[in-house]
């Protein structure tokens, strides 16, 4: 009788357990159901056929084949619009029909309490419906077993993406021609929605697209998530500013110089919505655009932001599209050697970093004995005694970007290491009041920049350590080449920017000579694209199997064009 009684009162706590759980579903069930017309009686398709405010709606999605998709396994949300919203589109095209269709039906369900509490949902054409602009008829919801039907008092007819509304426009503006011109249509399979079955047996799909176009991957002018102020050119304005581009976008022929200035000038014409404010927008490449001339002639709001049809728009060329070049000496395309290359950090330097390279340079004066004699000293200026190349001609390599255009060419180089600066007290040339005068107690940190021009073949160093394609060289691999380079000098101690001035050089090797008196500083790009710089040790050689041929500090190379436009 005991073991009985201990038996039946957890029994008893189950029962009851199971009793409350059940209860509680009931309750969460009601809740969910309290606004709900029809449960799981049918399919959303069957839904809207059976409610007679909803008939030119039905009719709709017969049209244009989207009753197949209603009546799948897929879960839905339909935004239906009742005869009265769709009266004035029921005699419209197909193209029109299945637009509002598109527009009224989501993947997945919300009730009426999730729709309450979102601002946008997607629907099944892409778009983003803003769900402010709906009116829904009634709170009840309309349960079906694959979604949910809620019956609108208006139609949504859904407003052309940025691309969309350029193709519609095709043939008007260059600026929309070029554009287009470069796109691709594939067809977006998970978007695609299956219509139906041919005679053949062939499935019939209304299709979707994604536009593949280079453009397209810097500014997604099609996608529904991204939002982009567009200014669309008269075709003079356009013509206007694409000839001012190709002058500093030269390249092999006029048909490839005009491409490209194009392409430039389409993609500056493009603005974020919070840089398109006032008379001055701010490209997505950081381009200004000065509009307080322009006139605006028409405007269309599109699904993803706005597109201005205007005239008057200038851009200026001087340090906003032709900037100055900031090359960061961190910033190697290549060295000869990376393991005597070290990137240092520097509080100081532009970008956080510096590099050095590790090599030895000597420095010697004349003295006297005390005999009298004649003597001389030698100063040893390195990083590491044990750990140094004696490479002629060490490079570091950069690749950089450059414009058609004259650019003067400025760095810094600073050699902070106290022991090459700190100076001897017995060199009679040294003066601790003068940190820029040189001596030989003192290291005198002399480089050599080499350039080949874009489109022309890159800076290389052959085996002797002579630098090959220099853009200044002239008869090359001849009996009478000349070299030259860019050169700067600068004392180890002293941080400061240098010009570079063009130098004559002399022996095999580039040793360092006097300066151009024709146009010294100017480096003459006549062709945009890219450049290899070699930044060069060895302020002077006889030979190339001597081990003193200096040491390598970068802490940017700076590129100014020389504009006034």
């Amino acid at each position: 009788m005991y073991m009985k009684s201990k038996n039946i009162i957890p029994l008893l706590f189950v029962l009851f357990s199971v009793t409350t759980f059940f209860s509680s579903c009931n309750d969460q069930w009601d809740n969910h159901i309290a606004i709900i017309d029809k449960t799981l009686s049918g399919n959303v398709l069957e839904a809207i056929q059976s409610n007679p405010d909803l008939s030119i709606f039905y009719g709709m999605v017969k049209a244009v084949g989207y009753d197949s998709l209603l009546q799948s396994a897929n879960n839905f949300t339909v935004l239906a619009p009742s005869n009265s919203a769709l009266s004035t589109y029921a005699n419209s095209s197909d193209d029109v029909k299945k637009s509002i269709v598109k527009n009224h039906i989501a993947y997945l369900t919300y009730n009426s309490t999730q729709l309450a509490a979102l601002s946008k949902i997607k629907m099944i054409n892409g778009k983003n419906l803003d769900l402010s602009n709906v009116n829904i008829s009634s709170s009840k919801d309309l349960l079906c077993n694959n979604g949910i039907v809620h019956v609108v008092n208006n139609a949504i007819i859904p407003n052309l993406n940025i691309y969309e509304y350029l193709e519609s426009i095709r043939g008007q503006y260059t600026q929309v021609d070029e554009l287009l011109s470069m796109t691709k249509k594939v067809m977006d399979k998970q978007r695609s929605v299956q219509t139906g079955v041919d005679e053949n047996g062939n499935v019939l799909y209304d299709t979707a697209w994604v536009y593949k176009n280079h453009y397209l991957d810097k500014m997604a002018l099609s996608n529904e998530d991204s939002l982009y102020t567009m200014v669309l050119l008269d075709n003079g304005n356009f013509s206007t500013l694409k000839t001012k581009y190709a002058k500093y976008m030269v390249r092999g022929s006029q048909q490839v110089t005009d491409s490209i200035a194009t392409d430039e000038l389409i993609q500056d014409l493009v603005f974020l919505p919070k840089n398109a404010i006032g008379t001055v927008y701010t490209s997505i490449n950081g381009v200004k655009v000065d509009l307080a001339n322009a006139t605006l002639s028409n405007q269309y709001i599109a699904s993803n932001g706005t597109v201005k049809v205007m005239t008057g728009a200038n851009i200026v060329m001087k340090e906003n599209k032709i900037k100055t070049i900031i090359v960061e000496g961190e910033s190697l395309y290549g060295a000869l050697r990376s393991d005597y290359v070290l990137k240092r950090v520097r509080t100081w330097a532009s970008g956080g970093n510096d590099v050095m390279f590790s090599g030895w340079l000597q420095q010697s004066r004349d003295s006297l004995a005390a005999d009298g004699t004649k003597k001389t000293i030698t100063y040893n200026y390195n990083y590491e005694s044990n750990h140094y190349s004696d490479a002629v001609n060490f490079y570091l390599a950069y690749l950089v970007k450059l414009y058609s255009v004259d650019y003067d060419i400025y760095w810094k180089t600073y050699d902070d290491m106290s022991s090459h600066y700190k100076g001897d007290a017995y060199d009679p040339s040294y003066s601790p009041l003068d940190p820029e005068a040189f001596c030989s107690s003192v290291m005198k940190l002399t480089q050599k920049l080499f350039i080949s021009l874009p489109g022309q073949p890159r800076l290389a160093r052959d085996s002797d350590g002579k630098i090959l394609n220099n853009y200044l060289d002239t008869n090359t691999g001849t009996a009478s080449w000349k070299k030259y380079a860019f050169v700067g000098e600068v004392n180890a101690g002293v941080n400061k920017e240098t010009q570079l001035t063009k130098r004559n050089l002399t022996g095999d090797f580039g040793s360092v000579g006097t300066v151009l008196t024709d146009d010294p500083y100017t480096f003459q790009c006549p062709i945009m694209g890219y450049s290899t710089f070699y930044v060069c040790n060895t302020p002077a050689a006889t030979k190339n199997t001597e081990k003193y041929y200096g040491m390598i500090f970068l802490d940017y190379i700076r590129l100014v064009p020389k504009i006034s436009e």
